[in-house]
């Protein structure tokens, strides 16, 4: 279709999706180069994050291999994930004790993290590979429309 968004998503299992309006968004800024909050686009519809080795993320529409059908988002995708966005210190706090670190509240509001003694690096790598993978999964849930 001549009219369609040039880049789509791809969920962890393979599948594809137009973008919602605030993703059409976000891919149309413009980011200084080096920043990390940046969007990606996947070389291929296969590819991988390189940590924590996730399927998903953007693609350009040309890319999706002949035969993958293209869903659409779910209508209220983007309020039903606003709905559930933590703020971003309360991500990185989730983030941080999913993967096995300690989370230190300091009398002075700050905070301090550091590697939990009792965890190897392995095991907190896997732990914040299944944390990624987990809210992946939750934010595809939430693109068909599911609240979980």
């Amino acid at each position: 279709m001549a009219d369609a968004y040039p880049t789509v998503y791809v969920n962890h299992d393979g599948s594809v999706r137009d973008l919602s309006p605030a993703e059409r968004s976000y891919l149309e800024q413009t980011f200084p180069p080096g920043d990390g909050n940046r969007p990606y686009i996947k070389p291929s519809h296969t590819s991988r994050t390189p940590v924590v080795q996730l399927q998903s993320g953007f693609l350009r529409r040309a890319d999706v291999p002949e035969g993958v059908p293209i869903g659409a988002a779910h209508p209220r995708f983007d309020e039903i994930e606003a709905a559930h966005r933590l703020s971003p210190l309360d991500e990185f706090k989730r983030r941080t004790l999913a993967s096995g670190r300690v989370w230190t509240e300091n009398p002075d509001g700050t905070h301090t993290s550091a590697p939990d003694p009792s965890v190897s690096q392995e095991e907190r790598v896997e732990r914040m590979r299944r944390y990624a993978l987990d809210r992946q999964l939750e934010r595809e849930a939430w693109a068909r429309g599911e609240t979980l």
